[in-house]
């Protein structure tokens, strides 16, 4: 149970991002939250780009479900 204020971010994802592999390295947890530090300008943009960063260092072929929620508090 939490509290989300103005400008704070949810991000619920499944396992397929953090574990996404290139040469048996995983994408893993500080990539994802690099994302985070970015702050794009919506939650949507934010989404995008998380699964096209994840995409692209599997050379475009993931191999597991890739999913992104993000919730972006106005």
């Amino acid at each position: 149970e939490g509290t989300l204020r103005s400008g704070d971010v949810a991000l619920l994802f499944t396992d397929g991002v953090t574990e996404g592999r290139r040469d048996g390295e995983f994408y893993g947890d500080d990539r994802l939250v690099g994302h985070l530090r970015d702050r794009p300008e919506s939650a949507q943009a934010l989404a995008d780009a998380i699964v096209e960063d994840v995409v692209a260092f599997q050379a475009g072929v993931p191999r597991d479900d890739i999913a992104v929620v993000v919730l972006r508090v106005p």
